[in-house]
């Protein structure tokens, strides 16, 4: 029996949710100190992103709900009338 490795950090690819979340907070970073006016707008772009990422996390998760949903009725039809 093997050992499963674990994968190099910098060698996987951040998901959509993990890069919309970077910039955000990227984002929230410059606004700190700086003209009202700008850091509001920065901030207001640092929200789109953060909205953003919830969002692909959330089609992530019904994604994999939808594969698992998926393949459980697969099953349970071949199940029933055999496959």
């Amino acid at each position: 029996m093997s050992t499963p490795t674990t994968p190099d950090p910098e060698q996987v690819e951040p998901t959509p949710a993990q890069k919309h979340y970077a910039e955000a907070e990227r984002l929230l970073e410059l606004a700190d100190g700086r003209d009202p006016e700008w850091a509001q707008l920065t901030v207001a772009t640092a929200q789109v992103h953060a909205t953003l990422a919830q969002a692909a996390s959330n089609e992530q998760i019904l994604s994999t709900i939808a594969m698992a949903a998926a393949e459980t009725l697969a099953s349970v039809i071949e199940g029933v009338f055999g496959g």
